[in-house]
């Protein structure tokens, strides 16, 4: 070691750790010792370090910021580096270490120590590292939560010029897909003149920000030249195309973008010529403003929701929409939107929307909006902020009954309604909607008079064989209560029959009342329900009141202090009894600790009791129910036991035996099921249901007897004059997706009439087989009225039982399939 007043030289030093070798030849010349703090640009520097290794066990000694699952790491270093400080050149740069970095770099850095003066000529051969490497530099938690970093990165490239002033061209390649990066500046501040080409190469994008498995691989390339960086003086263009992008199960294809920005003005063009995407859009946005204002076109020349995996079905649509707004703020927001020529095609037909027009006013002193369409035509006036609206109706509901977050916001005042029609292509749209009288919803919220008032009617609707007449919603506040009433004055399909039906009610003081009333024509109460909802900061509690609860005209006997409490404590029911005559139902907690044991009861309790609630004369099911279920550890993976026994099971005017039914998941992740019917029919199912394995089914059905004769009403009365048995047994594994039976199911001495063909068939003794192909008919015989067959053979092939294809031969000789008079 040579030390002087213009020189500091190092020669063959060496150190040594059990962790740590240091070998460095390092020169410093100087003209004085100032120069090492006041003038380091005049210092000369010639430095070699030859296999130098640092053990982070050693660098822990001197700071605790080395994780401890990298104290046994090591980094190595190879260097040489000569020149004045304000001109030094790099001709070897090598550090590996850490679990997986190597770092391989050469070049020159001048200007040193002004950062503003640095220039480097920088040719970086390799530089690749970890995600676990890179988060010791990069704390995990300065990085948004919403990024996940690859596995593992890996890039070259070169740099060459100041932070202002540059160069630079990069290889990243990644575990998660590639990138190429080109890009120059040059120019002086204010004025910068810049360009770039981005080229991502199959990346995954949803990995990176944490949006898989929805979003998936991305392709694209784009070039960006602009000057300027400040928003207000800069401008720019861009040039872009998506090739491919993997989003919602389907991978969208040349979707292309151009633009241009000068004086704060965004001029955009994008295209896409995807099957099944396949639009035209241009904009322009006007930043120059206080608000932004945005003017745009979308000529939807088709889209296909169905094949882009946003609709299960058939569903289309193409059309015009038009933009012009003045302040794009949804709390200030002026201009109108309009869709023209908008055409949908559902499940095999075409509709047409001729005009749907949305506009929009703001001024300090009001707002107004304002929809047009054929199908509905709404309305909001007052003074309110889009944005809060939503919030400004919780906050009044919390006023009378906490159920919500309570956030403080300005007062908001607006008016409000919606008028509903029935255009002629809606009933085509929804076939099963064959009448809908015009409806309307309107009301009002005013903060600030602590208002609310909201009121709809709705006066028919057919859906299929449900008619519904005159439903009527008025909620009020007044008294210090908010108020509710649903009237509806008739249900009506083949299996229900509702009248006068009402829910209504009032909240205050957290206490929100329910009042639940079912009619019959005669508009006599028939099922009477009352009861309060209490709420408990996070928790919510229903008490019956014991004057209001009437099942089937009978009035039934409640527990004075019953109580049934759920919410974030968890599930807690106390004295939750109710009893009729010799009838009881029960559940109630083991103690009054929330999450504690919970024990239902039944004890001869009818079926009819709840199901006659539908129809007038008879009931839907009927049965008489005993028996308990015991339900443990509810706070965690809840554990039940059932035992339960129906006796008298029927339906409608089928009656079916005694149902004994004995479900626990004592096994892990498991059901176990035994499932009786004894009596009429006589079926078993025994096995299990696995809640995580792929295979989820283990189960056999054992079928001893099947009474044709009792199944005319289970049939919706498609079988009629049944006789003869049906006996078998399959057996049922695999997925539920595509499940796995095999088996025979025997039609002994079975006949029945086919109510939809008219017509009488018999079975003598034939038999279908459930295989791994499908459903096979073996020579399946089916003899008419007049004793002439229909022999089938072949099968119904199927791995899923969801997608079917036939495969079945017939042979007749004038055999009646249909015997029907009906026009």
């Amino acid at each position: 070691v040579i030390y002087s007043d213009k020189t500091i030289k190092v020669k063959g030093f060496e150190a040594r750790t059990p962790n740590t070798v240091i070998q460095n030849n390092t020169e410093l010349n100087y003209t004085s010792l100032e120069d090492l703090t006041k003038h380091p640009e005049r210092v000369k520097l010639a430095m070699t370090l030859n296999n130098t290794t640092i053990g982070l066990k050693d660098a822990a000694y001197f700071s605790d910021a080395v994780p401890a699952n990298y104290r046994n790491e090591k980094i190595k270093v190879n260097a040489n580096v000569n020149g004045y400080m304000s001109n030094l050149s790099i001709p070897r740069l090598q550090i590996t270490g850490l679990k997986s970095t190597v770092i391989d770099v050469s070049g020159t850095v001048k200007g040193l120590p002004d950062a503003n003066k640095t220039y480097l000529d920088l040719n970086i051969k390799r530089f690749s590292l970890t995600k676990s490497d890179l988060l010791i530099v990069i704390p995990r938690k300065s990085l948004p939560a919403s990024i996940e970093l690859p596995n593992v990165i890996a890039a070259n490239g070169r740099f060459k010029g100041s932070m202002t002033n540059f160069q630079t061209g990069f290889n990243i390649n990644t575990d998660m897909g590639s990138a190429k990066l080109v890009a120059n500046m040059k120019g002086p501040k204010g004025r910068e003149q810049y360009a770039a080409n981005v080229n991502l190469n199959n990346f995954n994008v949803g990995r990176l920000i944490k949006m898989q498995p929805k979003l998936g691989r991305i392709t694209a390339k784009a070039t960006v030249t602009g000057t300027g960086l400040d928003a207000k003086k800069a401008s720019a263009k861009v040039n872009a195309q998506v090739v491919s992008a993997y989003y919602n199960k389907y991978t969208f294809r040349d979707l292309m973008l151009s633009g241009t920005y000068a004086a704060e003005k965004l001029n955009l063009k994008s295209s896409m010529a995807d099957t099944n995407a396949n639009f035209n859009l241009t904009a322009a946005v006007n930043m120059s403003g206080k608000y932004p204002a945005v003017k745009a076109d979308l000529d939807l020349k088709q889209v296909d929701l169905q094949k882009l995996n946003f609709s299960p079905t058939e569903f289309r649509l193409a059309g015009l929409v038009k933009a012009d707004i003045k302040t794009a703020d949804p709390d200030f927001l002026n201009g109108d939107v309009s869709i023209r020529g908008l055409q949908l095609v559902k499940d095999g037909q075409k509709f047409n929307l001729d005009t749907i027009d949305v506009h929009s006013e703001a001024t300090a002193e009001k707002n107004l909006l304002t929809l047009k369409s054929e199908v509905l035509s709404a309305r909001v006036d007052g003074k309110y902020q889009l944005t809060n609206l939503g919030t400004a109706v919780i906050n009044q509901i919390n006023k009378y009954y906490q159920f919500g977050v309570v956030t403080k916001i300005p007062d908001q005042r607006f008016r409000f309604s919606m008028n509903f029609y029935n255009p002629k292509f809606l009933s085509n749209f929804v076939p099963a909607l064959t009448t809908f009288a015009p409806s309307s919803i309107n009301g009002l919220l005013d903060t600030q008079k602590d208002s609310l008032q909201m009121r709809a009617s709705f006066p028919q609707v057919v859906y299929g064989d449900y008619k519904v007449d005159t439903t009527l919603l008025n909620i009020n506040n007044n008294n210090q209560k908010l108020n509710y009433k649903l009237t509806i004055k008739s249900v009506q399909s083949p299996s229900i029959a509702l009248y006068n039906t009402e829910v209504s009610g009032d909240a205050a003081n957290n206490l929100l009342g329910l009042n639940i009333f079912l009619r019959d024509n005669k508009l006599k109460d028939k099922y009477v329900l009352g009861g309060t909802f209490k709420s408990i900061n996070k928790d919510y509690q229903f008490s019956f009141d014991p004057n209001k609860l009437l099942l089937d005209y009978q009035k039934w006997v409640v527990s004075p202090d019953n109580y049934l409490q759920f919410g974030q404590s968890g599930i807690l029911a106390h004295e939750f009894n109710l009893s009729q005559g010799g009838q009881m139902l029960r559940i109630n907690s083991t103690d009054n600790t929330p999450n504690s044991p919970l024990k239902l009861e039944f004890k001869d309790f009818r079926i009819e009791t709840l199901t006659k609630f539908a129809k007038q004369d008879s009931a839907l099911a009927g049965g008489n129910i005993n028996g308990t279920v015991d339900v443990q550890e509810l706070a965690g993976s809840p554990k039940f036991e059932a035992n339960i026994t129906v006796d008298q099971l029927r339906y409608q005017k089928d009656q079916l035996g005694t149902l004994r039914i004995a479900v626990n998941n004592n096994t892990a992740d498991a059901f176990e099921t035994n499932i009786a019917l004894t009596g009429v029919h006589e079926l078993r199912v025994n096995g299990f249901y696995y809640t995580k394995r792929e295979n989820a089914l283990d189960l056999t059905l054992n079928i001893d007897k099947i009474d044709l004769k009792a199944l005319e009403s289970l049939s919706m009365g498609q079988i009629k004059n049944g006789s003869g048995t049906v006996t078998g047994q399959l057996s049922i594994q695999g997925s539920t997706k595509a499940p796995k039976v095999l088996g025979d199911v025997k039609f002994n001495q079975a006949a029945f009439k086919a109510t939809y063909v008219g017509s009488y068939f018999r079975m003598p003794n034939e038999t279908i087989s459930f295989t791994n192909a499908g459903i096979d008919f073996n020579n399946f015989n089916i003899i008419d009225s007049l004793g002439r067959k229909a022999v089938i053979s072949g099968g119904i092939l199927t791995t899923d039982y969801t997608n079917f294809r036939f495969n079945m031969n017939i042979a007749t000789d004038n055999f009646r399939a249909l015997n029907s008079t009906a026009a």
